[in-house]
Formats: structure tokens, sequence, C-alpha cells
């Protein structure tokens, strides 16, 4: 609709100037599509610089994070070279998911990642711009902007029993674990018999399922423990 009014305004102020300038009334009817015209072309350009007749809508999924290998935690990033500080983060939503997602690349997407979480997640919060009611869509619809994204955030949730490397070091894990063996071993041992001498103060207010969890966790947590000792 503010196209069509740009456009009829200004056919309007031409036609009652040139074409029939000797119309009654012409010079009222011209002034009339002027004030129209110029209120048309800065509703147009505030619209375009700051999103008059918009609002912001903030939508929240929060997924389970799942794990790219499927014998530890791990997730995964990409060094990008542009600035060095930049990461594309590679993750899944599921086990059975096929092809791992990627964060966003872009000026205005911003990831945070919070360790020592109690659950293992991952909320991706997008902000976009919605026309604020009907007038708004009916006078700019036809620019088609409606849901225009604003901004993006990736929070990566993870507890101590996940690895979080780069793609590059995560690409030789494999060939690194075979080759130390015994040393991952030992030091899983360690590790494990120091954070079971922590826990058993708390094993007597505990569940057998629940000493069982436990067990669990502390052994994935002295792994990458281990491997982070490794990779030193």
């Amino acid at each position: 609709m503010i196209i069509v009014l740009v456009i009829i305004s200004a056919f309007s102020f031409y036609f009652f100037n040139a074409v029939k300038p000797k119309l009654p009334g012409h010079l009222l009817y011209a002034g009339i599509s002027l004030v129209v015209l110029i209120a048309s072309i800065t509703a147009f350009v505030m619209h375009d610089t700051n999103h008059l007749g918009m609002k912001e809508e903030v939508t929240t999924k929060t997924y389970h994070l799942a794990s790219l290998n499927d014998k530890m935690n791990i997730l995964t990033y990409k060094q990008l070279e542009t600035s060095g500080k930049e990461k594309v983060f590679v993750y899944k939503t599921s086990v059975n998911q096929k092809k791992p997602l990627k964060t966003r690349v872009a000026v205005d997407t911003k990831i945070t990642l919070h360790k020592n979480a109690t659950a293992n997640k991952v909320k991706v919060t997008s902000t976009h711009y919605v026309y604020k009611d009907k007038l708004s869509e009916v006078m700019f619809g036809i620019l088609n902007d409606n849901k225009q994204l604003k901004n993006k955030q990736y929070d990566f949730y993870v507890d101590n029993s996940w690895l979080v490397v780069d793609t590059d070091t995560a690409a030789k894990l494999p060939a690194l674990l075979k080759s130390h063996q015994a040393d991952m071993q030992a030091m899983i041992q360690a590790n494990m018999k120091a954070s079971m001498q922590q826990a058993q103060k708390d094993k007597a207010n505990m569940s057998q399922e629940q000493q069982i969890n436990l067990q669990k966790q502390l052994l994935e947590e002295a792994k990458v423990k281990a491997i982070k000792q490794l990779l030193k």
C-alpha cells in the first residue's frame, strides 16, 4: 500500500501542476498530493531504517543436546579464519539425527557456551520484526518483510561429562586415544578414585539407582578429564 500511495500521490501532484494547471482548486489538490507524497516517502524510509510499524517478537526453543560420538559426549566447533574469535558449533538434537546441525554465521548471531550445567541442551532464541497491527500490515505488507530476523542467540549447556573441542582435534581423537590406551586407563582410574572419594559423603542419602547413575556420571567425567590431560 505504501508504494501505491507514493505512485498515486506523485502522479496526482504532476497531474494538477502540469496537466491541469487551470483546473479550479488545482493548487489545493496539488498541495494535498505533495503532503501525501512526502508523508509516504518518509514512512517508507522510516520503515526501512527504523522498522516503523513493526514490533519485536521473541521466540525461544530448547532442544536436547545429543553427542556427535556414540562412545563419548562431545560437542565440536569450527574456528573461523576471519577473526579467530568466531566459531561455528556443530551439534545434534537427537541420537537418531543423521546430519548434524550448524550454528548460523552472521554478525547478528551470538553463541554462548555454559559449562558445568545441570542439563545438556541447546537453547535457540530468535528475535524477529513483525507487523505490530493490521494497519501496518496493509501499509507495508507489499514489501514482504514480515518475520525479518533481527538477531539470534545460541546457548549451549553442557555438564562435566562433555568434551568441547574444535573439529580438527575431534578428528584426531580416535588415533590419539588408541595410541595412549594405557595412559588413558591410568588417568581415568586416578580421576575416578578422586571423584568417588568426594562423592562418598553424599552416597548415604542416595538410593541404589541414584548411586549407579552417579557412578556412570563420574566415569564419564573422569574420561573427559583424562582426555583433557592427554590433549595438554
